[in-house]
């Protein structure tokens, strides 16, 4: 499904949207920037969670998990990018993406929320008009 952007609270991030009854907040701004001769979309996103398990924060290009690429995250797991080449545990595999950076992980000592927080490259969901992104994200 695709979203309006909803400004965002956090004055870092641009838009924010609140998924799964308000249990997942998302944030995120989009930035223009060259990769070769080709201008693409920068993302920085920070997802919060109340939860005490992991947390994710994926992204495919069919819209289902299986063939997917996801940020995954936990108190015992470092942030790491995934390939999620199906829907078992084994099929879920660390990867070195260069699209993704700046992974962090930590948990808001004020709201005892988890967040997690990185910077991704999505060529394929944003184009540019004098620098000014358009198009969507979905979910």
């Amino acid at each position: 499904m695709a979203f309006a952007c909803t400004i965002s609270s956090l004055p870092e991030y641009q838009c924010e949207v609140s998924l799964i009854s308000g249990q997942y907040q998302l944030y995120y701004a989009v930035k223009q920037v060259e990769q070769g001769d080709t201008p693409v979309a920068e993302v920085s996103f920070r997802a919060e969670v109340q939860n005490e398990g992991w947390m994710g924060l994926g992204f495919s290009p069919q819209g289902i998990m299986g063939g997917s690429t996801a940020v995954i995250a936990s108190s015992m797991l470092e942030p790491q990018v995934h390939d999620l080449n199906g829907y078992s545990v084994l099929q879920v595999v660390p990867v070195d993406d260069p699209d993704f950076s700046n992974l962090e992980y930590f948990v808001d000592s004020d709201s005892q929320t988890n967040v997690l927080t990185f910077n991704a490259i999505v060529p394929d969901i944003f184009s540019f008009n004098n620098g000014l992104a358009e198009g969507g994200m979905v979910a």
